[in-house]
């Protein structure tokens, strides 16, 4: 990256600071992701896992987007997952994410399952889970109460 074009030290600046943001790709001109690192849904995390190194499977983030019913007709997940990925690259804290998590629109799930995966990857997120999609041990569970695995 370029940095943030703070050059004093004394400000907390520095020089090739990593800076993660989702971007759509259908409104971002190829020629301003020069010299950028690019990560897809696809990278991010996958079904696959490679069974001669382990290596692959899903990110955190998807398997609670699953276990807490995070999505539904799936057109807008993969945007999601991207954006709250971002975020959580840049500052894993529930109330970085509450503040910025925006400009995706879901007409399936009303957000809260959504909203729960999210905080749930969070590093401060202990006490977020209980009580939100997940039951007193932490484990996932659906609308209905029961255990989703």
């Amino acid at each position: 990256g370029n940095g943030n074009g703070n050059e004093d030290e004394d400000e907390g600046g520095t020089e090739g600071e990593i800076v993660h943001y989702a971007a759509n790709a259908c409104l971002m001109p190829v020629l301003a992701a020069d010299g950028a690192h690019i990560t897809t849904i696809e990278g991010i995390g996958s079904v696959r896992k490679d069974t001669t190194t382990g290596n692959g499977g899903l990110h955190p983030l998807q398997s609670a987007m699953v276990d807490l019913h995070g999505s539904q007709c799936g057109f807008c997940t993969p945007g999601i997952i991207v954006a709250i990925y971002a975020l959580l690259a840049n500052k894993p804290e529930v109330k970085y994410v509450e503040e910025h998590l925006d400009g995706n629109l879901c007409r399936c799930t009303g957000y809260r399952p959504i909203w729960d995966a999210a905080r749930s990857v969070c590093v401060d997120a202990t006490s977020a889970r209980v009580g939100m999609g997940c039951g007193a041990s932490g484990e996932p569970v659906g609308p209905c109460g029961t255990p989703c695995r």
